[in-house]
């Protein structure tokens, strides 16, 4: 199997702003509306810490509430892997 086969297209326009962040994160997501968009943010151990649904536009994420520290930022739609880039929570 293609590790490209499910994914999104590279090229559809998606930004997390700011980053370090310490309360709220900005997702925006232009280009490309998701059907079943869903944001997650995973800790280094791979533990969901945080999860939630994401549209067309701009999605503000509440990450007051987490440690300090690294995590990853998981966007899919459907299952199928829009990005994933990595957060610094402060």
């Amino acid at each position: 199997p293609g590790t490209s086969e499910g994914s999104v297209s590279n090229t559809a326009q998606r930004s997390l702003y700011p980053n370090p962040v310490s309360d709220r994160q900005l997702i925006t997501l232009g280009e490309y509306i998701p059907e079943l968009g869903m944001v997650s943010i995973v800790d280094m151990t791979g533990k969901t810490v945080y999860s939630s649904r994401i549209y067309y536009g701009q999605n503000t994420l509440d990450v007051g509430q987490l440690a300090p520290g690294m995590y990853f930022c998981v966007m899919t739609d459907g299952g199928r892997l829009m990005r994933t880039e990595k957060v610094v929570v402060e």
